[in-house]
């Protein structure tokens, strides 16, 4: 597993473990599945938390996009004045 996945390595850690302690009979059917619910709360949290941070960038990335555009035609109309204005000395 990649460095990069640490909480995927977490989570695949956790269910191996969970397994093992299953097979062995230290866990209870009940056991086991309360413990999976909480794997799984835990798992729709971080994925909730993450589609936020995915939908900030995108709003950060639109609003950068929005404010390039805005330059872009500040730089066009202060350019075309300043030809205008060369144009109309000659």
């Amino acid at each position: 597993m990649k460095e990069e996945e640490p909480e995927l390595q977490s989570t695949l850690e956790k269910l191996c473990e969970l397994q093992e302690q299953f097979e062995k009979g230290d866990l209870s059917d009940r056991a086991l599945t309360i413990k999976l619910a909480r794997l799984d709360e835990e798992l729709r949290q971080k994925t909730e938390q993450l589609e936020q941070v995915t939908k900030e960038l995108e709003e950060l990335a639109e609003k950068a996009h929005e404010d390039r555009l805005t330059q872009a035609d500040k730089l066009r109309k202060v350019s075309r004045s300043r030809i205008n204005g060369i144009g109309l000395q000659q």
